[in-house]
């Protein structure tokens, strides 16, 4: 009887606190590096608090669904999975960076995986985290719900009720109207249809190789991007990765400019 009461509490002890009572594996110094180095590495794909992004969660119900685990965060459906930390240590030196594995030192990829721990619960000691430990293979991975309230974003994120656009776009009558349209360019395909067409006639076969520049405009990027221009009313908006710009749709010149300054450093940023 003795025995399975036992079976019983482990079945249903919560996952932070099973990863709560496991010997620990790394230092709180190397957790705290290895947090920098998420936020370099990691952070773009899987977001800045480990909820998930273009890439799955790696605390909380999602990362348990991923590995197999309890979606509740609970850890009765978890012991036939026998996933070790010694596990998730493989998978992150084999596949990570996404586009470069294996390229970080060992002692990166050890620290990443403390900031990993530390998140979903795991205690700090002092001894530090090293790859191929037999420490690893024997603490099973559990599913916290991270240690900090940032690992669940909130659901929505209140803002000015009585804020309103500064500008007028255009009307719900006139993006109906797109397809007809032979003056603006309303949608990155034309309009809702998607077309990618207008029925104009004074470009053709006969002159179009007498076609020349006009203007240009330098963005002054620094690296590729793509951008789909939209006109309305003679002026063009242009994206980057970076600005948002108005420009004079027949003299390209420039109306107004907006940059976003990036809050810290960016992986394989793009713009389309």
């Amino acid at each position: 009887m003795f025995a399975a009461w036992v079976v019983w509490t482990i079945a249903l002890m919560p996952a932070a606190a099973w990863a709560a009572s496991s010997p620990p594996l790394f230092t709180a110094s190397q957790a705290t590096r290895g947090g920098a180095l998420y936020a370099t590495y990691c952070a773009a794909c899987h977001g800045d608090a480990l909820q998930g992004a273009v890439a799955g969660a790696l605390t909380g119900p999602g990362f348990a669904r991923a590995w197999g685990g309890a979606p509740s965060g609970m850890l009765g459906d978890w012991g036939a999975s026998k996933v070790t930390v010694d596990d998730l240590d493989f998978v992150i030196r084999t596949t990570m960076p996404r586009g470069a594995p294996g390229t970080l030192a060992p002692e990166d990829y050890s620290a990443i995986l403390a900031h990993l721990l530390q998140r979903n619960g795991y205690p700090a000691g002092k001894a530090e985290l090293r790859a191929g430990s037999p420490r690893l293979t024997q603490v099973p991975l559990s599913f916290g719900t991270g240690s900090s309230a940032l690992a669940t974003p909130p659901a929505r994120i209140a803002g000015d009720p009585a804020a309103v656009p500064v500008g007028q776009g255009p009307t719900q009558q006139e993006l109906n109207a797109a397809a007809d349209s032979t003056r603006d360019w309303l949608y990155h395909t034309h309009d809702y249809s998607g077309s990618r067409y207008v029925a104009l006639d004074q470009i053709n076969a006969q002159n179009a190789g007498r076609l020349r520049v006009v203007c240009a405009y330098q963005l002054g990027e620094e690296s590729n991007f793509q951008t789909g221009p939209i006109v309305y009313q003679g002026t063009m908006y242009v994206t980057t990765a970076h600005s948002t710009v108005a420009l004079d749709a027949t003299t390209c010149r420039q109306k107004w400019r907006h940059s976003w300054v990036p809050r810290a450093k960016e992986v394989w940023r793009n713009n389309r």
